[in-house]
């Protein structure tokens, strides 16, 4: 029988909260376009919910031609195979940018918001230690700077 381990991270809610706050900010003054009140009402919603306040919902926010979700930490598990060990890893939590710019916007505000997300994913990979994919955006939380990680052995319960 193989050996499972499953990982359960401690996650450190107020730097999570604080972050993504500052991501949530920098897209407000620099796509004020969308409405201020907008994005105070995202940003509103998601901090109860990073919190641990409310369930581990995502939370949206529609703009024109694009979406931002935060998809909080969540205590579901996913199997990784490490090192010829299967462990259960927990999913790092994240904002992500859901682009449908190419087909609805003009090419100059296009290129604003692809400008906007260049600048933002170099400020927060630097500043603060968020990981950065490019398609679709998202800024990810490493567990390694925004928690404390145990891997604990499991035990499988089967039938035979």
């Amino acid at each position: 029988m193989a050996e499972v381990l499953v990982e359960h991270v401690d996650w450190k809610r107020e730097e999570i909260r604080h972050t993504a706050l500052r991501i949530v900010s920098f897209y407000t003054l620099c796509l004020s376009r969308l409405g201020t009140s907008r994005w105070i009402d995202f940003a509103a919603r998601m901090i109860p919910v990073v919190m641990a306040e409310r369930g581990p919902a995502e939370v949206s926010l529609h703009g024109d031609a694009f979406e931002l979700v935060f998809i909080p930490p969540k205590p579901t598990l996913a199997p990784h195979i490490r090192e010829k060990m299967i462990v259960w890893e927990e999913r790092e939590p994240r904002l992500v940018f859901f682009d449908d710019t190419f087909t609805n916007l003009a090419a100059g505000y296009r290129n604003l918001i692809y400008g906007v997300n260049e600048a933002i994913a170099q400020e927060v990979s630097e500043v603060y230690k968020v990981s950065v994919h490019k398609d679709p955006v998202s800024f990810i939380f490493p567990k390694n700077e925004y928690g404390k990680v145990a891997i604990e052995r499991a035990v499988l319960i089967g039938e035979r």
